[in-house]
């Protein structure tokens, strides 16, 4: 594609951030998220003392602050490790994993229900999906995104003992934490990428008008994640203005700028089916007004002929 192309592509996307109030939006999505956290972590322990052993959950609740600031990070953290204190791997066999961890994973996909309309409404259509299939697909993109923490987290965990078993003079630990943030990235492109392409109310994308976005969204939620937690420990200064209080507010606005960036993402995807008259749906080519996406069945004008 012609850098114009792109630049257009760029253009609009902007002007449907703004369009569609995704600043806005992203703060419902981060309500949900908050209400959302307990329930998805108690069901992420629960699939994680399955299959991990642990003292290496254990070692998990002390890598949680790798991105978030110190204050929200110990927030999670006091949370996993309640979780992990009330129920051992014998508990989670037999209760979790039948009625209460049903119960978690269904609390959870509020927020990715939330993040569903969301993305749909970035995609320019309207929820018409019957309420079990919009409800059964929250779920199943809920379960996705554990498994895929899960084998982020098993990745972290299994890192140092593969690279200590190498001849690399005793900087296999350095090297692991470094091999960690592409690792990292890998999980936020593929949960993004699988999110992109099943939360909204549309007939499917093919795989690579999806990834763009995916790409584009874990690049931005790295970098601003990180410089989040630097605003907010160097500069900012919640705890004096919101007290016991700030924690909370700072995984709040964490949330939200995480939703802003994920939308952001559905945006540039809708924006980059918009540009193009070639058939970017699942199946067999179809011409456009056939496609059952908005995007893929409308070409965007040039509006600067």
């Amino acid at each position: 594609m012609p850098l114009k192309g792109w630049i257009d592509i760029l253009r609009r996307t902007f002007v449907q951030v703004q369009a569609d109030n995704v600043f806005l939006i992203s703060a419902g999505v981060a309500f949900f998220f908050l209400l959302a956290l307990a329930p998805a972590l108690t069901a992420f322990s629960a699939i994680a003392n399955l299959l991990i052993p642990q003292d290496a959950v254990q070692d998990l609740v002390n890598e949680v602050g790798m991105i978030l600031p110190e204050s929200s990070s110990q927030l999670i953290k006091d949370q996993l490790e309640t979780v992990l204190d009330e129920h051992d791997r014998q508990t989670a066999l037999t209760l979790k994993a039948v009625f209460g961890l049903g119960l978690s994973f269904w609390a959870a996909a509020a927020a990715v229900r939330a993040m569903m309309t969301a993305i749909t409404v970035a995609y320019r259509e309207e929820e018409d999906r019957p309420v079990w299939e919009f409800h059964l697909t929250a779920l199943g993109l809920t379960i996705a995104a554990l498994l895929i923490g899960l084998v982020a987290v098993i990745a972290f965990l299994a890192l140092p003992v593969a690279l200590s078993l190498l001849p690399l003079s005793g900087s296999s630990e350095f090297i692991a934490r470094l091999l960690r943030w592409p690792l990292l990235i890998v999980a936020v492109i593929t949960g993004l990428s699988i999110t992109y392409r099943f939360a909204p109310s549309r007939r499917q994308a093919k795989a690579r008008w999806v990834t763009v976005g995916a790409i584009a969204g874990a690049l931005m939620w790295i970098a601003g994640s990180l410089l989040f937690t630097t605003y907010v420990e160097k500069v900012a200064n919640y705890e004096e203005v919101h007290g016991a209080l700030s924690s909370i507010v700072v995984l709040l606005l964490w949330f939200w700028f995480s939703a802003v960036v994920a939308i952001f993402g559905a945006e540039l995807n809708a924006e980059l089916e918009h540009q193009t008259s070639v058939d970017t749906t699942v199946g067999k080519d179809r011409p456009m007004g056939e496609r059952g996406a908005y995007v893929a069945d409308h070409l965007a004008l040039d509006r600067e002929a």
